[in-house]
C-alpha cells in the first residue's frame, strides 16, 4: 500500500505524547512491512517547512505548528493533491481528525481510514475537570464554539470515513455518537509497546534507586508522563502526604517534564516532603524502564479522558501494578483488579488507601506484576498492534471497513 498520513503533530515537534508516539511507531512499522508511508504535517516549532527524510518521507507544512487551523486544512489537501498526481496513493490516513479538510473536499475517491485518540466530549470533560472555576468559565467561552464547529463537520464528513479505528472500547463507542456511525463498527485495536525494550528489570530499579538516595527498604511510587494539571501528579503529591501521615515514609518518583514542573516542587515542599519527592524531569524513552522498575507502585492519577495511556501499558509491560483513575479507557486496560486497581479521579483519599492497602501486602504485589506483564504479552506487543492495524487498512481497501463508506 501506498498510504498518506495526515497528522498535524508529530514527535519532531517536540510532543512525547501517546498519539505521537503511537503514530511514529505505526508508521516505521508498517514500512517495514512492506508500504510506502508519507506523512504530511504542520510546520516545524520554529514555524519553518520542508521535507525529512527517515523510515518515512515527512513533509512540513507551512501552517501554525501542532495546530488545526483553516490553513492546515486548506495547504493539506493541496499537498495531497500534488503528491498524488505524481503517484497516486491507495490508502488516506487520518491521525484523528488530521484528515477532516480532505473528508470535506467534493469527490474525493481514495478511501479514509481514521484512528481515533479521544473524541470532542472526553476533551471538553478533561479542560472541565483540570481547571478552577474561574478558568473553566473562561474556557466555556472559547473551546465550546470549536468544539461544536468540530463536531458539526464529523457528523456531516464522518460517514465518509471507510475504516474508523480507535484504541479501546469506551473511545470507539465515543466517536460512534459524534461521528454519527452505527453502534459497533469501529474497529478496535490495542496499543502495543515494546516488550523487550519494557520488562521486569529489578537490578536497573535498583541501581536508580541508589542513585536518587532511596533506602532499598523504603516504598516508591511513580508518575510518568507529562506534567499538566490534567494528569494529576498534584494528586498522587496528596496523596503521599496522606501516606506519609498515617506513618509511612514512600518516596514519589515523578518522570516528566511540563509546566506544572516548578509548581509540583513547591507543592512538595510546602507540604515537607521535599526529600521523598524526586523530580526527574525529561526522562529519555531508553531509561524509561528503570524507572518503571524501582517503583512498588505505578500510578496513573489522571483527571484526563484518557483513550489508551502508553505509561499504563508501558508498567504493566515491566511487571508493576497500577493505581489509576477510573476515566476513558482505562477500565478496559484493567477490567479486573488482578494488575491494578481503579479509583476516582481526583479524588487523593481513594488513591491514598488503595496505594496503602497494595503496599501493605508484598505477595499480591508481586502476584498483581506477574499478571500485569502476562496482559502486556497477550494483548499489547507492537508485533500484535501493527499487525491489527495493517488487517484493518487492507479490509478498508477491500471494502470490508465496516459501515462508514466514502462516497
Amino acid at each position: 500500500m501506498r498510504i498518506c498520513l495526515f497528522t498535524r503533530v508529530v514527535l519532531g515537534h517536540g510532543i512525547g505524547g501517546g498519539m505521537e508516539r503511537h503514530t511514529d511507531v505505526l508508521a516505521a512499522g508498517l514500512v517495514e512491512r512492506g508500504h510506502e508511508v508519507t506523512v504530511l504535517t504542520t510546520a516545524r516549532p520554529n514555524g519553518t517547512s520542508g521535507v525529512e527524510a527517515g523510515p518515512f518521507i515527512t513533509h512540513h507544512l507551512a501552517t501554525p505548528p501542532a495546530r488545526y487551523s483553516a490553513a492546515w486544512w486548506r495547504a493539506s489537501v493541496v499537498a495531497f493533491g500534488r503528491l498524488a498526481a505524481v503517484q497516486p496513493f491507495d490508502l488516506v490516513w487520518s491521525q484523528s481528525a488530521g484528515a477532516l479538510g480532505y473528508l470535506a473536499v467534493p469527490g474525493c475517491r481514495v478511501p479514509c481510514a481514521a484512528i481515533m485518540h479521544g473524541s470532542i466530549r472526553g476533551e471538553l470533560r478533561t479542560r472541565l475537570r483540570a481547571r478552577p472555576l474561574p478558568r473553566t468559565l473562561a474556557l466555556l467561552a472559547t473551546y465550546l464554539p470549536q468544539a461544536m464547529r468540530f463536531a458539526v463537520h464529523w457528523r456531516r464528513y464522518g460517514p465518509r470515513l471507510a475504516a474508523a479505528l480507535a484504541p479501546s472500547r469506551e473511545t470507539a463507542r465515543e466517536n460512534e455518537r459524534e461521528l454519527g456511525l452505527a453502534p459497533g463498527c469501529m474497529t478496535v485495536v490495542p496499543l502495543g509497546v515494546d516488550l523487550d525494550h519494557f520488562a521486569p528489570d529489578p537490578p536497573a530499579g535498583a541501581t536508580l534507586r541508589r542513585r536518587l538516595g532511596i533506602p532499598s527498604e523504603a516504598p516508591v511510587l511513580l508518575v510518568a508522563g507529562r506534567l499538566a494539571r490534567e494528569k494529576g501528579a498534584h494528586i498522587a503529591l496528596a496523596a503521599l502526604e496522606r501516606l506519609a501521615c498515617n506513618g509511612g515514609a514512600p518516596h514519589l518518583i515523578v518522570a516528566g517534564a511540563g509546566r506544572d514542573a516548578v509548581w509540583l516542587q513547591r507543592l512538595a515542599a510546602r507540604a515537607g516532603l521535599a526529600a521523598q519527592v524526586h523530580l526527574l524531569g525529561p526522562v529519555p524513552h531508553a531509561d524509561l524502564p528503570a524507572c518503571y522498575n524501582a517503583a512498588d507502585l505505578c500510578l496513573l492519577p489522571s483527571l484526563a479522558w484518557e483513550a489508551s495511556p502508553l505509561t499504563l501499558l508501558e508498567a504493566l509491560a515491566c511487571g508493576r501494578p497500577v493505581v489509576a483513575s477510573r476515566v476513558g479507557g482505562i477500565p478496559s486496560l484493567l477490567p479486573a483488579p488482578d494488575a491494578g486497581l481503579l479509583v476516582a479521579p481526583g479524588d487523593s483519599e481513594e488513591l491514598a488507601a488503595a496505594c496503602a492497602a497494595l503496599l501493605a501486602g508484598p505477595a499480591r504485589r508481586e502476584a498483581m506484576g506477574r499478571v500485569a506483564r502476562r496482559r502486556a504479552e497477550a494483548q499489547h506487543s507492537l508485533d500484535a498492534m501493527i499487525e491489527r492495524s495493517e488487517r484493518a487498512f487492507v479490509a478498508c481497501l477491500q471494502g470490508q471497513g465496516g459501515q462508514p463508506c466514502l462516497a
